[in-house]
């Protein structure tokens, strides 16, 4: 069974007759007191090509390749054993030299074999996990990245986000994620992988005081908090394990005390297992012992263990005589199916939207992804995956945009603004941006500009060229019978629309006016018709009314070379879902109340969207309040590339998610699905 890494014997080096060891830290030192007997020919180092370790010569590869050694022991962190058998793997192959490691495993055969990896043809199984519970008396799970997972792209996302924490709240450590990946590194080497030791390397290494040092990671405690999110699936086979009476516990390569780790597990949903066995305080990884604690421990007659790290998941656990599981971390799908995304971003707020997206649509390790595809997903999931991130970078490229302006109001206009408006009422994020204005909710629509805008029969013949058939009589809600009549009534409507502005003091000329994906339209007709100059921010802009004419910001524009997002059904996706699930508006009365046509969406169709909205606030939400960092640069092109990356579902499943899912254009008065 292919997902299954099973027990191998570990050897003693004796096949061999002249040995290089690769490697200067203390996993080197410790193998030559052990190892003093065998044919030690040198150390080699990616950094040094001179010297000694302990009385043995550090050489280049080249020289232990012309001197003619017979195998490389690679003894570096076993984490880094892929990275180093990638770089030299080629010319030992060339030269015939063996590359192992220290249990004597062929690293040729680990890392080359079609064994270890995932493929679209040939997913990893839940069948087949589930049915290897049955066959095990003991089950072990992994912690992280199997059972829960971060928020972030990286572990060390986590220090830039604890730097600027201290940092807000009045302490600023040089170098903070720099020297809190040092002390980590002397920790593991003085054999004190807790959180403790590494601040205790830390106060030493920066003359911190107890006080500072304590708070510092008392906030690195409160950011794992917060970034930590539970891998559903996973969690759901520890259950299933535990109707099956089987004996659970959790083994982590962690730093982390197990007060914290228990309650991290507590509050995603773990509980009930029967040991915890944590690295840092057995005083062993599983690579050099932590899986034979928790073998004592147990006491049972056949173990599995249920982790994403091929090494000291797999292999160190078939080591020690204990099946293995590997399923996908949600980063290493990432870098299998959309590897590009990692290379895009460059900041730490970017790699904080990635992380989050990735922990969405990679949560379930066993997703079904057929030639590329995503073959099912909730409209829930969609919204939050590929929608909201488009959603979050505008929302705050806008609050960027409008914070410490001189608009008095920020107007989001109907229909298209209704989601940002909410999150804008939402979540005030004044403690980010400084002196926002107020969010209005601006009734408006092509339409209700349209028909207060005619002066003339000049106006009207350009309404008429423009847009073509009947449009002066279905512009109105009445209807008219010829131009003058229009003009007329145009001039109530623009009375009306006034008193709507009035009633609810809106200045045009001092408000900003948000618009989602638009050519202008609107905006044109109410300046024309209002006599005001409008400054408009919008999501997007496409080619329509000459820009000059207009005071228009957009995140994104088209240009001529321009493609996905300007492409129709990209637009109408977003139509559909960022939407009022009121009617679109006509005019207002002469009360200066709005006046809404008669199309209306059903109880599926609102509940539909609702569940559109819930994904995106949930996104938003998580980003803006646990994951966001002010002042560091979120580029809209991130936001573009993952909205963009819903064609990564298939066309069958997107087509199943909007099926008999519309809005209306009350402009030309078409039902508009998801492809226009």
């Amino acid at each position: 069974m292919r997902y299954i890494i099973k027990l191998i014997k570990m050897g003693k080096f004796t096949k061999y007759k002249k040995i290089a060891l690769y490697g200067t830290g203390l996993p080197t030192r410790e193998f030559i007191l052990n190892y003093s007997s065998l044919p030690i020919y040198g150390i080699l180092d990616k950094k040094r090509v001179d010297g000694f370790l302990e009385g043995y010569p550090i050489m280049s590869l080249e020289k232990a390749i012309n001197d003619q050694v017979d195998v490389i022991i690679v003894l570096a962190s076993i984490t880094n054993e892929k990275t180093i058998y990638d770089r030299i793997s080629n010319i030992c192959r060339k030269n015939s030299i063996a590359i192992v490691d220290r249990f004597e495993n062929n690293l040729m055969d680990i890392f080359e074999n079609n064994f270890w990896g995932y493929s679209s043809e040939e997913d990893i199984s839940l069948e087949v996990l589930e049915a290897e519970l049955l066959n095990h008396d003991v089950i072990s799970f992994d912690i992280f990245d199997t059972l829960l997972m971060r928020m972030t792209l990286t572990p060390e996302d986590v220090f830039d986000m604890v730097d600027y924490r201290i940092k807000a709240k009045g302490l600023n450590v040089l170098d903070f994620k720099i020297n809190r990946i040092f002390a980590e590194r002397k920790a593991i080497e003085n054999h004190n992988h807790t959180l403790d030791g590494i601040y205790s390397e830390l106060q030493q290494q920066l003359n911190l005081s107890m006080e500072d040092c304590s708070f510092i990671k008392a906030e690195e405690v409160n950011v794992e908090k917060d970034v930590i999110v539970p891998r559903r699936k996973i969690i759901e086979l520890f259950y299933k394990a535990k109707t099956l009476n089987k004996k659970i516990y959790l083994v982590s390569d962690m730093y982390l005390p197990e007060s914290v780790l228990e309650e991290l597990l507590q509050a995603n949903g773990i509980s009930g297992y029967d040991g915890l066995f944590i690295s840092g305080f057995e005083g062993a990884s599983k690579y050099d012992g932590l899986f034979n604690v928790m073998k004592n421990r147990a006491q049972g007659h056949n173990y599995l263990h249920i982790g994403d790290n091929k090494v000291v998941d797999g292999l160190a656990a078939r080591f020690y005589g204990i099946d293995a599981f590997i399923i996908p971390s949600a980063a290493s799908l990432l870098y299998k199916y959309t590897p590009y995304m990692v290379f895009a971003t460059s900041t730490i707020n970017e790699r904080l939207l990635l992380g989050l997206y990735i922990s969405i649509k990679y949560n379930d390790p066993f997703v079904k992804i057929v030639e590329g595809k995503i073959d099912k997903i909730t409209i829930f999931d969609f919204c939050r995956c590929f929608i909201a991130p488009l959603v979050t970078v505008f929302m705050i490229w806008l609050l960027n945009k409008i914070s410490n302006s001189r608009h008095n109001k920020v107007l989001f206009a109907a229909r298209d603004g209704y989601i940002f408006y909410k999150l804008y009422k939402k979540y005030n994020l004044s403690r980010h941006f400084e002196a926002l204005p107020e969010g209005v909710y601006f009734f408006t629509s092509r339409k209700a500009a349209i028909n207060s805008s005619l002066n003339s029969e000049a106006d009207i013949k350009i309404i008429k060229d423009r847009i073509g058939g009947d449009i002066i009589n279905k512009i109105f809600k009445d209807g008219v019978s010829d131009n003058q009549t229009a003009i007329k009534k145009s001039k109530k409507y623009r009375d009306n629309y006034i008193k709507y502005m009035s009633r609810n003091e809106i200045d045009l000329s001092n408000d900003a006016f948000v618009d989602l994906v638009s050519s202008g339209t609107s905006q044109f007709y109410l300046q024309k018709g209002l006599n005001k100059i409008i400054s408009g921010y919008y999501l997007a802009r496409l080619v329509g009314v000459n820009p000059e004419t207009m005071n228009v910001k957009s995140m994104m524009f088209k240009t001529g070379t321009d493609v996905d997002f300007y492409n129709v059904n990209e637009v109408f996706i977003l139509e559909n879902i960022l939407t009022s699930p009121d009617p679109s508006l006509v005019c207002f009365d002469d009360a200066g109340e709005p006046v809404f046509d008669s199309n209306t969406k059903n109880e599926n169709q609102l509940s539909w969207l609702q569940e559109c909205f819930n994904g995106i606030e949930d996104f938003y939400a998580t980003y803006v309040n646990k994951l966001y960092i002010p002042s560091v640069p979120l580029r809209a092109e991130l936001g573009g590339m993952l909205f963009f990356s819903h064609h990564n579902v298939s066309e069958k499943t997107e087509n199943e998610l909007f099926y008999a899912v519309s809005f209306v254009d009350n402009l030309i008065n078409k039902v508009m699905n998801k492809n226009g």
